[in-house]
């Protein structure tokens, strides 16, 4: 048994930092009783970060130590960080203790510093202890051998008392320090400009004996403090739910003559891309596709960002697509956000939470180059819609997204071509002049894994909703008239005339 659990150490114990998205980064926490170095240029959130964590372990009933060397004071420090959600006045020197380490030092060098940090140590007992400005130490010792004496010495001790310690201090670019070699765990704050835009960025550079995630993430500053958001394609393996058993259903449209032309309906848990060029009614297929899971009682998600909640809504009603009450009785929910400057693993926490927390069976995603329109880099769209479509089909969702395409033509292509390669279904929204007269046409141009109509069909929208053609027929004369063939009348009828006095034939209407 001795042999065995040699073989097989116990996991290191892991301690919580309450910052929303950190923990993941990390692998699931801070490991207890390391040495991490915490960098960053000025204004990247080093201070913030460290009390946040700091709060949250006193909440939980420990005790926290916050060091100051050469740092803002600790007054002026409470005075910015007290309008933020997770401070707490009462904790204050009561779990969260402030002490400065300025003066043992100047006085008495690094042997002085440790010997204030043992005996505060003794006195407060914490578990989480916090350096505040820990590379000015340097400028108190002869030679760069002795800075990282002073590290190698300040490891050994707080390893020795069980104190998980975090060192902050300013990041100096494109230059290795020793402490860098002699800390556990190394995490990165930054800010950096892209185009006009600043966008704050975190990095797990190093964090021994423990996984953690790779790579830059976006992170943000405000009210609650700093909410860390993991890129989604570097989680997607580990959070996405696995295939589960196959769901045969068919989900309908309750438009009868389109859903002849899906093969009864789309298969549940598939992702469906609707491409069409603006005016050609994806943004009301997909809504007609929301409504028919409503009215048998499917809870169902609309995510989008080029329309407002309330125009939107009454959007859909103009057509016969009454979505008030789903959304007044909780079975919809309609998220919009414009895409500005948005962070996009963020938009994806948001519309996975929500499909997550409330089962959602239906997702409609209006205007998918919205993601690229809020991207600060938009190469990254291609696999995060990847990654995004991934875990909602793990969810068993079954997804619908519009895609803008770049003109009305037969063969223009969508703005995002990689997506299609990942889509199981494609259907195809188009509108093309006919003499003086625009006419619609929908095609079904894949439906993997199922039978469909391989053909086009002339649609109509009404205040009473969708109205397709029967057959195929008036779409084949449509597209013969426009390539110079003699026309059948029923082109003609596509859409009725009325008589202008004298005997001529208007297209106006009265």
């Amino acid at each position: 048994m001795s042999t065995e659990r040699q073989a097989h150490p116990p996991p290191m114990q892991r301690i919580a930092t309450g910052v929303p998205g950190l923990d993941q980064l990390l692998g699931g926490g801070l490991v207890a009783g390391a040495l991490y170095l915490i960098e960053g240029v000025p204004g990247t959130g080093k201070t913030i970060l460290a009390n946040q964590i700091s709060f949250h372990c006193a909440r939980d009933g420990e005790r926290t130590l916050y060091l100051t060397l050469l740092a803002e004071s600790h007054g002026k420090m409470l005075t910015h960080i007290r309008p933020l959600a997770f401070f707490d006045e009462a904790l204050v020197f009561r779990a969260v203790f402030y002490l400065s380490g300025y003066r043992a030092l100047a006085e008495g060098g690094t042997s002085g510093l440790l010997a204030l940090l043992a005996q505060a140590i003794r006195e407060h007992r914490p578990s989480l202890l916090i350096i505040d400005g820990v590379r000015s130490v340097r400028a108190f010792t002869d030679s760069e051998n002795a800075f990282a004496v002073f590290f190698h010495e300040l490891n050994a001790f707080v390893t020795t008392a069980q104190c998980t310690t975090l060192l902050l201090a300013p990041h100096e670019r494109e230059k290795m320090q020793p402490e860098h070699v002699l800390v556990d765990g190394m995490i990165e704050l930054d800010r950096v400009d892209v185009g006009l835009r600043t966008v704050r960025t975190i990095e797990i550079h190093k964090q021994r004996g423990a996984p953690h995630l790779y790579g830059r993430h976006m992170l943000r500053i405000d009210d609650a403090g700093l909410t860390m958001f993991p890129r989604l394609e570097s989680t997607v393996a580990e959070a996405a739910p696995g295939p589960g058993v196959a769901d045969p259903r068919r989900l309908t449209f309750d438009v009868p003559r389109f859903d002849e032309m899906v093969g009864g309906g789309l298969i549940a848990g598939s992702t469906t891309s609707l491409v069409g060029p603006p005016g050609a009614g994806k943004t009301l297929l997909g809504l007609k596709f929301i409504e028919a899971g409503l009215r048998r009682g499917e809870r169902c998600l609309y995510f989008g960002f080029y329309e407002t909640p309330e125009r939107l809504l009454a959007k859909a009603a103009h057509v016969g697509i009454d979505l008030d009450e789903f959304v007044e009785g909780g079975s919809l929910r309609v998220i919009w956000h414009p895409p500005i400057e948005q962070i996009l693993d963020e938009l994806a926490a948001q519309l996975l939470a929500d499909a997550r927390a409330r089962d959602v069976r239906r997702i409609f995603i209006d205007g998918i180059e919205g993601f690229r329109d809020a991207a600060a880099y938009p190469h990254r769209v291609p696999g995060f819609l990847i990654a995004l479509m991934a875990m909602l089909r793990g969810f068993g969702a079954t997804t619908m997204v519009t895609e803008e395409a770049s003109s009305p033509a037969v063969d223009a292509r969508p703005p995002i071509e990689d997506l299609s390669a990942v889509v199981e279904n494609l259907i195809l929204m188009r509108y093309f002049e006919v003499g003086a007269r625009v006419h619609r046409l929908i095609s079904v141009a894949k439906l993997r894994d199922s039978a469909h109509e391989m053909t086009l069909r002339e649609f109509h929208i009404t205040e009473r909703g969708f109205d397709v053609a029967a057959s195929y027929e008036s779409a084949e004369e449509l597209l013969g008239a426009r390539m110079g063939e003699p026309s059948s009348p029923r082109v003609g009828r596509a859409r009725p005339t009325r008589r202008a006095p004298g005997g001529r034939r208007s297209g106006r209407r009265r």
